[in-house]
């Protein structure tokens, strides 16, 4: 029991099971969406409740630690950027979606994820549309400003200059742009931040890490690597860093299983999307009269190799049996 309450936090898994319960009973949780695959909407309640409880054990760590200095700068940080993100959303209400944010939106109302788009974000969607009737996202920022600034302000004066400049860089338009969007590169942008902040405090703090952080980095890893392509490398680079600090941070044995279990979830992530682009789930979307991802084209798994872009698409589009020969070239 010792073990398990190192890793679950109990009191946090009770306030989001009550919560979760009470959304499903009273019909909350539902109320954006349509009916979808009863398989599917099992799975997404189930991830939910999973949701919930990372929201609450973040939640209940911040309070039951809010003494500590660093922990309450997080809190102070967190608030003020929420504060001034709600204002600008109020401001440019209902936000900064883009075309493909709102496919995401509309195909996520009757469960589809949207593939094409990797699935993560269609299932990030559904998560948060679970909890309250409109998009949302979860705020890093605090954490990464407290612990950076902390680690490397050699006094109380350099802390609070390097909380302002990290703050101010964290709302540079194109990233509140994004954040205030469909959420796909915001809130990819706020998990690889807090991977990285993760790795720089085990860097300089150089301590024994928990299974509860490499499970935190697993996850951030695993997510970071297969929802974004650039991340591709963020498994090797883990591995090499935890080969570089040695055993008093983690066992080699240990630091390869690891590496091992991340490389098995990423393929295994890339191949069920592709395996959703090619079955095109999502054009079957019955409140979408017509969807570009609905040409027979989309259906392959090309995707997975290269994307092509105009003017290719359209010769493509345009091509007959008489013009086989010269599509095989293109392949």
């Amino acid at each position: 029991m010792k073990n398990i309450s190192k890793i679950l936090n109990i009191r946090a898994l009770i306030y989001a099971f009550i919560i979760w319960l009470n959304l499903n009973i009273t019909g909350i949780q539902n109320m954006y969406f349509s009916k979808g695959n009863i398989v599917t909407v099992i799975i997404i309640k189930v991830l939910h409740l999973i949701f919930l409880y990372a929201i609450f054990a973040k939640i209940h760590a911040l309070f039951s630690q809010r003494h500590i200095p660093k922990v309450k700068q997080e809190i102070i940080i967190s608030s003020i950027y929420l504060f001034i993100l709600a204002v600008l959303l109020i401001l440019v209400w209902p936000g900064t979606w883009s075309s493909d944010d709102i496919s995401v939106l509309r195909n996520a109302e009757s469960y589809v994820f949207t593939p094409w788009q990797h699935f993560f974000s269609g299932l990030f969607q559904i998560l948060c549309l679970q909890t309250i009737p409109i998009p949302t996202g979860v705020i890093i920022v605090g954490y990464c400003i407290s612990n950076i600034s902390t680690l490397y302000g050699k006094n109380e004066k350099q802390v609070r200059i390097l909380q302002i400049v990290l703050g101010g860089i964290t709302l540079l338009p194109p990233l509140v742009l994004y954040i205030l969007s469909g959420f796909r590169m915001g809130m990819y942008s706020y998990l690889e931040l807090a991977l990285i902040t993760k790795l720089i405090i085990i860097y300089k703090e150089q301590k024994k890490i928990t299974i509860g952080d490499i499970l935190k980095i697993s996850f951030l890893t695993i997510v970071i690597s297969c929802w974004r392509s650039e991340g591709i490398y963020y498994p090797v680079f883990i591995l090499i860093l935890f080969f570089i600090l040695g055993n008093k941070v983690i066992r080699k044995k240990a630091a390869i299983i690891t590496f091992a279990l991340i490389m098995i979830a990423n393929l295994s992530v890339g191949k069920l999307n592709n395996y959703l682009i090619r079955t095109n789930d999502y054009a079957h979307n019955p409140n979408m009269k017509y969807n570009f991802y609905n040409n027979p084209i989309m259906k392959s798994n090309n995707y997975s190799i290269t994307a092509t872009m105009d003017p290719v698409t359209h010769l493509i589009h345009a091509s007959d049996e008489s013009d086989k020969e010269e599509i095989d070239i293109i392949n």
